[in-house]
């Protein structure tokens, strides 16, 4: 914090630094990822400022420095306004800065089968689980332990895996949802 109008804050280490306020240039900053390229010069060097909570990895700063157009690389929030968090889709392989990149799912369900495809993250790069869950009417949600997840493409890190629902249920639901969550 810095109450000199014009300071400079030099942050020399490519690390991240959590701080619970920010203020640049006499102005209280919201949550998010501060550093040289978005502030106006009052932050140079390789350092990263995050404001707040949201968890910020290795690997989430390397993902969102790989998007040159991405004004807001905070994880909770959701600067192409697809109403998708920055994290949600790194989990998914998406692009923070198109609102018309916002689904993951490459082949909807087909319950006859019960298969899917969708795009993620490599689990070894992010850390992230991704769980399968299933639902009748898109309230009630069960996970689906016995799914299998088959990856069946792997392109710049991007992962395409085909899921398979385990049991009967696709088959004799009037109606089924599915949806992947990553944690």
């Amino acid at each position: 914090r810095s109450s000199d109008l014009g300071a400079v804050l030099n942050l020399p280490n490519s690390g991240v630094s959590k701080v619970s306020a920010l203020i640049l240039g006499g102005v209280t900053q919201p949550t998010g990822l501060y550093q040289a390229s978005n502030t106006g010069g009052a932050i140079t060097g390789q350092g990263v400022i995050q404001v707040g909570d949201a968890v910020v990895t290795p690997a989430y700063m390397a993902w969102a420095a790989s998007f040159a157009g991405l004004s807001d690389a905070y994880p909770t929030h959701d600067p192409d306004g697809d109403g998708m968090t920055n994290q949600q889709e790194y989990a998914f392989g998406l692009d923070p800065t198109s609102g018309a990149s916002v689904n993951p799912i490459r082949v909807p369900l087909d319950q006859a089968t019960g298969t899917f495809s969708y795009s993620r993250l490599d689990p070894a790069t992010t850390g992230l689980v991704y769980a399968v869950q299933t639902s009748p009417d898109l309230s009630t949600w069960s996970v689906d332990a016995g799914a299998t997840q088959t990856v069946t493409q792997t392109v710049a890190g991007v992962q395409i895996v085909e899921v398979t629902l385990s049991g009967p249920q696709p088959l004799a639901a009037l109606q089924l949802f599915v949806r992947v969550l990553a944690q």
